[in-house]
């Protein structure tokens, strides 16, 4: 189970940093890099509890 929950907001963080490489507003880049931010603390997080 945390495996899935590992891979899928991996799979949304590789998705939202391709989403960031080709944003143009600096609105829409300010949003994703808190979005992946948010993300990657959520992933650490998760990969810190014991199974």
């Amino acid at each position: 189970m945390k495996n899935i929950l590992l891979n899928s907001l991996e799979s949304l963080l590789s998705v939202k940093r391709q989403r960031l490489s080709v944003a143009r507003s600096l609105r829409s880049r300010i949003v994703l890099k808190r979005e992946i931010q948010q993300l990657q603390h959520q992933i650490d997080e998760l990969r810190a509890k014991p199974l």
